[in-house]
């Protein structure tokens, strides 16, 4: 029987949305371990949006997260607000900067549907996987823990698990831009989750 796991996007591309090596790698890792994926973000307009070519903000341009979104899930993609928290086993939190300029207001919190869909999804008992920036999601929902230190200590390649609390974190692209150890570190960060998830 098939587990499901969610992908949270916060966009399309590392500067302003989600990273896209991060979420192909995840995808084949969990289809591999027999988990249907499903995608979800928000209808909303981003924060910005960056030219990835020149580095540039893009000022009149604006941009839906979830439209954005669907160009890395091949279209299919729900809206948060209509997914249920009781579907997932499993939820990954990927980097890229829009998980912080896009679900993080600028007093540090997360934004409402956010906060509701993860903290509902873990009281069901689910897993969290966070990696890179979405580590950062993860602390401002959880603040009695402390991820962004832990993480700035792990060495590229490996991950942190708590699994009284069912948290998963590793430095995913932040630690490396090479797709082989990415691939074997986000290996490990499923593994763990299969052992966590009752």
């Amino acid at each position: 029987m098939k587990k499901i796991a969610s992908i949270l996007l916060s966009g399309c591309g590392i500067l302003d949305g989600s990273n896209p090596y991060e979420v192909v790698l995840f995808s084949e890792l969990l289809e591999s371990y027999n988990f249907e994926v499903v995608f979800a973000s928000l209808s909303k307009y981003q924060l910005n949006t960056v030219n990835h070519l020149t580095l540039k903000q893009q000022k009149s341009s604006k941009r839906n997260i979830l439209f954005e979104s669907a160009r890395i899930s091949n279209g299919k993609i729900f809206n948060l607000k209509d997914l249920s928290p009781k579907l997932p086993s499993v939820c990954i939190l990927v980097g890229g900067q829009g998980i912080i300029k896009n679900f993080i207001d600028i007093e540090g919190n997360p934004l409402k549907e956010v906060r509701r869909f993860i903290t509902e999804f873990h009281k069901n008992q689910g897993v969290i996987i966070a990696v890179s920036l979405g580590v950062s999601l993860l602390s401002s929902i959880f603040k009695e823990y402390n991820f962004d230190f832990d993480l700035l200590n792990i060495k590229s390649g490996n991950y942190l698990v708590n699994k009284e609390k069912r948290f998963i974190v590793s430095p995913g692209s932040i630690a490396t831009s090479s797709l082989s150890i990415l691939r074997k570190e986000f290996e490990s960060d499923v593994k763990e989750a299969l052992d966590i998830f009752p």
